[in-house]
C-alpha cells in the first residue's frame, strides 16, 4: 500500500512540475451589464447550456442529460466535430461560409462562441492587415444610409466571391456579401459583440465594425428593402422594418475597433459621395 500511495506522490509531483507558474488566462467571460440592458434573453440559453454560468438552472436540466451522450454514440454521423460545424452552418448569416467552415479544426478553440468568431472572421482578417488604416484625426466613422448613397450615384451588389465581412467599394460600386437575417441573427450578432469587447483595446473587433457598419446603411426600412431588392439582404423575419430596428439598436453605443476596419471603405465613400456631379 506504501509503495502504490510512494508511486502515485511521484506521478502527481511530475503533473505540479509540467504546470505553469501562473493561472491560465480565462476564456469564457459573462457579458457586460451595459449590453445586458438592453435585452438579457438575448445572452441567455434557451434550450442547453455549453459552459459554466448557466449549467443548472431549472429550465435547462433536461437537457443535461441528453447532452455533450449525444458526444459519446458510435454513429459516425454523430461525431461531435461533425455536429459542431453542422450547427453552424445552419446558422449562419452568411449562406457561403458554409464551404469553408469544414476545414477549420476546433482543436485550438476555447469554446463554441470562440469557433464561431474564427470561423467567420479568419479571411476578413488577413484582408484588414494589408489595408492602409487612416490616423485617429482622418477618420470619419460614419457614412451615409443606402439609400441616400444611391442618390449619390452609388450602386450596391450582392459580392458573391467574397464571404462575411469582407466589403468594398470600387468606383461607385459597393459590392456586400449577402447577408441572411432570421429570428437567431439578433442573438448571434450580440453574442460576438460581447465576446469582442473581452479583447484588449488593441485588437480589431471586426464583428462590431461589421455591425456599425449595417447600422449606418440602414437609417429606415427603405434601406433595407433597397439591400433586399439588391440582392443582399435576405430577410427571413419578412418585414424590413424588423430588419431595419435590429440593426439599429445593435449598433447604438457599441466601441468599435481603434483602427475601424472600414476606416478606408467609408473614406472613399464619402469622398464619392461629396462631389457635386455625383449628387
Amino acid at each position: 500500500m506504501s509503495e502504490t500511495r510512494d508511486h502515485v506522490a511521484v506521478r502527481i509531483d511530475n503533473i505540479l512540475v509540467d504546470l505553469p507558474c501562473t493561472p491560465s488566462k480565462p476564456s469564457i467571460f459573462s457579458a457586460d451589464d451595459d449590453l445586458c440592458s438592453m435585452n438579457k434573453k438575448l445572452y441567455d440559453p434557451k434550450v442547453v447550456s455549453i459552459g459554466p454560468f448557466h449549467h443548472g438552472k431549472d429550465q435547462l436540466c433536461k437537457m443535461e442529460q441528453h447532452k455533450f451522450s449525444m458526444t459519446r454514440t458510435r454513429n459516425p454521423d454523430d461525431d461531435i466535430n461533425y455536429l459542431i460545424h453542422l450547427f453552424i452552418d445552419d446558422i449562419s448569416p452568411w449562406p457561403k461560409v458554409s464551404k469553408v467552415t469544414l476545414k477549420l479544426s476546433i482543436k485550438n478553440v476555447d469554446h463554441l462562441l470562440d469557433l464561431l468568431y474564427k470561423i467567420w472572421c479568419a479571411s476578413f482578417a488577413k484582408v484588414v492587415s494589408v489595408r492602409s488604416i487612416k490616423t485617429e484625426e482622418d477618420k470619419l466613422l460614419s457614412i451615409n444610409s443606402t439609400t441616400e448613397l444611391q442618390e449619390a450615384g452609388i450602386n450596391f451588389k450582392n459580392d458573391s466571391e467574397n464571404n462575411c465581412l469582407d466589403i468594398k467599394f470600387i468606383k461607385g460600386l459597393m459590392k456586400i456579401p449577402g447577408l441572411h437575417v432570421s429570428d437567431e441573427s439578433e442573438t448571434l450578432f450580440r453574442n460576438l459583440i460581447a465576446y469582442e469587447q473581452s479583447f484588449s483595446d488593441d485588437l480589431p473587433k471586426y464583428i462590431t465594425d461589421y455591425d456599425f457598419f449595417m447600422h449606418c446603411l440602414f437609417n429606415s426600412s427603405k434601406d433595407v428593402e433597397a439591400l433586399r431588392r439588391a440582392g443582399i439582404i435576405t430577410n427571413l423575419l419578412g418585414d424590413d422594418e424588423m430588419v431595419y430596428h435590429m440593426f439599429n439598436q445593435i449598433g447604438r453605443n457599441i466601441p468599435t475597433s481603434t483602427d475601424f476596419c472600414y476606416a478606408e471603405l467609408f473614406d472613399k465613400v464619402n469622398r464619392h459621395s461629396g462631389h457635386s456631379w455625383n449628387k
